[in-house]
């Protein structure tokens, strides 16, 4: 396992003033009137440090739509994920669950071919009503609800979605009192529900809880998430950009997620959420061919995304030609159909309005009712190891190696005929990262039990409680093995 360990004041200062300035460039950082409390740049440093080097070996299998989490909120699915596009370039990958589409400066339509594309398409819409200021004017505000409410299909309306990139993020209060409002008038309406949507990785000096304007107020909360190669465009990304920001080798939305989730779990929100856009890097300005950077942050995108997250209901692809230092286009790219396309028709996925997703995912260990076909129980493994783009997961039963996928979501199907009654073990490894399970077999009846793990890997011991890694640190050997534990 790839780990970094600062040391001295210098390094720590160094780090911390590079942080300031790249939040003063990018966020303008002394402009907002509200007074936002000092940041802590080296606990932020490293949070994400601990994020981004954190490894995943979990064990999951298909498990029945109820098993999912449920909210009961507006529009949310039992189980399963509605998955989604930006309307206009949408037809390639056809059906889609959700439309994508926006509505700026209150102006009370949606633009053309997506107005239309709504209207006659199946899908539940999410309109993003975008708004950069406190200038907001009720009337024009009203008009906008009263002709998306004449579409007679579900809309979730994400008001001042990334707030706190603009201006009305320099004022938390006034926001809230804007949203609050504008909550209020879209609750009237039986097919429009309300959407609270942050960025994924947040503005460093303008944390999410400051903008979260209460349940009462919201029915689903999303985030905008995408994975870049370089902070800023720049391939001379520094690493604390590169750990702030997520770009790079850190560039997972599995990643970039953590944060997010952190958020929800320690403020209690219990609401579905979507990834109100999302998109990899498919070109950069400096032409360079990312097919082989961005292959596998795609499938972690349709596959590892649903199997870590399960509170997840919809995700909306960002397939549009705008340029800033990336583009997320994907139209023109067969090898993202040839990813994407598996995934939508795996049964995980809702691809239109009224539909259903077949299974969800789930750890094995926690599944309620495994999905088997056909006598065989599919398995996947969520294997993500820092450093590594993609690796080779080993599958083994009863300690003998029967399959090595190499690629996301590293799928093997066991055909339990081949097993008699009683217990059985199956192991995952991948880059010296081992999990194992206990299986019991009673006839058509199967279960899992879990052991406890404490595995060594290189220079690390990794202590596993519930399946999570509590634990990295680096080992002292004597002639009776590890001595001493240092925890970093």
């Amino acid at each position: 396992m790839k780990r970094i360990n600062f040391n001295g004041n210098l390094k720590r200062i160094i780090r911390q003033a590079a942080a300031v300035l790249s939040a003063a460039v990018v966020f303008g950082v002394g402009a907002s009137a509200f007074e936002f409390p000092e940041v802590d740049w080296g606990a932020i440093l490293a949070e994400r440090e601990a994020m981004v080097s954190e490894a995943d070996l979990e064990l999951y299998t298909e498990d029945a739509v109820e098993s999912a989490p449920y909210y009961g909120a507006k529009f949310e699915p039992r189980g399963g994920v509605y998955l989604g596009m930006v309307t206009e370039n949408s037809e390639q990958f056809a059906p889609v669950g959700s439309y994508l589409t926006y509505i700026d400066r209150m102006i009370p339509w949606i633009y053309i071919p997506a107005n239309q594309m709504i209207r006659d398409g199946n899908s539940i819409a999410t309109v993003a009503l975008n708004i950069r200021d406190t200038n907001v004017d009720y009337t024009r505000a009203r008009r906008v609800f009263d002709y998306l409410a004449g579409y007679n299909k579900p809309m979730l309306i994400r008001v001042a979605g990334e707030m706190s990139e603009f201006q009305i993020g320099e004022d938390p209060e006034k926001f809230i009192e804007i949203f609050r409002n504008l909550a209020n008038m879209i609750h009237e309406y039986e097919n429009l529900a309300v959407v609270w949507s942050p960025i994924d990785l947040g503005n460093l000096t303008r944390p999410y809880h400051f903008y979260y304007p209460g349940d009462e107020y919201v029915d689903w909360v999303g985030v905008s998430s995408y994975a870049i190669k370089y902070f800023q465009g720049n391939p001379d990304t520094s690493y604390v950009d590169s750990v702030y920001f997520m770009t790079g080798d850190n560039a997972w939305i599995t990643n970039r997620l953590k944060l997010f989730m952190k958020f929800l779990d320690e403020y209690n929100i219990k609401k579905p959420v979507m990834l109100s856009e999302c998109g990899i890097a498919t070109e950069n300005q400096q032409g360079e061919d990312l097919t082989s950077w961005a292959s596998p942050r795609f499938r972690d995108l349709f596959w590892s995304v649903i199997m870590k997250y399960p509170q997840i209901k919809l995700i909306n692809y960002f397939n549009a030609k705008t340029y800033e230092h990336h583009t997320f286009y994907i139209s023109d790219r067969e090898y993202v159909k040839n990813i994407y396309d598996p995934a939508a028709s795996s049964g995980a996925y809702i691809r239109e309005l009224g539909g259903e997703a077949e299974f969800v995912f789930s750890r094995v260990k926690d599944a309620k009712a495994i999905r088997i076909k056909n006598g065989r129980l599919p398995l996947y493994t969520l294997a993500h190891i820092p450093g590594e783009t993609e690796t080779a997961v080993t599958y083994s039963v009863d300690g003998v190696r029967v399959a090595e996928p190499h690629e996301i979501p590293y799928k093997y199907e066991l055909d339990l005929s081949m097993l008699s009654d009683g217990e059985h073990s199956i192991s995952i490894e991948a880059d010296g990262y081992k999990k194992e399970y206990k299986l019991q077999k009673s006839g058509d009846d199967i279960s899992f039990g879990k052991a406890p793990l404490a595995f060594i890997s290189g220079s690390c011991i990794l202590f596993s409680l519930d399946g999570k890694y509590d634990a990295y640190g680096s080992i002292v050997a004597s002639d009776n093995g590890i001595r001493t534990v240092y925890i970093s």
